[in-house]
């Protein structure tokens, strides 16, 4: 995964880009990078295994039906145990519960624009 992508609306909703912009800043928090999907063919190689293939995805879009807020919401709320601890507070209108991926949703429609999700990584090899 990639966590790192700024400027993940367009057009830009400020308000969007600052929530999701607490995922890199948590991982960092608790020792993880927030841009391991770079990372895996140097892991897979230090791990005696051969180079690996390698494909990219990111969910993105705006509309109903568009699973990037359920993957998002669900995201931040598995690490909002951590912010406290972190330093990390929530943008003002945001709440890491049940509702997050439906106001996310709804504040993109409001500003008629779509988002894009992280980057999800994929490697395959063989020994």
């Amino acid at each position: 995964m990639d966590f790192t992508l700024r400027n993940r609306t367009h057009p830009p909703v400020p308000s969007y880009d600052a929530l999701v912009q607490l995922l890199p800043e948590a991982f960092r928090g608790i020792g993880l990078p927030p841009d391991f999907g770079w990372r895996i063919a140097p892991t897979f190689v230090g791990a005696g295994l051969p180079y690996p293939t390698t494909v990219a995805e990111m969910l993105t879009g705006g509309g109903p039906g568009t699973k990037i807020f359920a993957y998002t919401a669900a995201t931040i709320v598995s690490v909002a145990s951590q912010f406290d601890r972190l330093g990390i507070k929530m943008p003002a209108g945001f709440a890491a519960d049940e509702t997050l991926a439906e106001r996310m949703q709804a504040l993109l429609r409001q500003h008629c624009t779509q988002a894009n999700g992280s980057i999800q990584y994929g490697d395959r090899t063989r020994k």
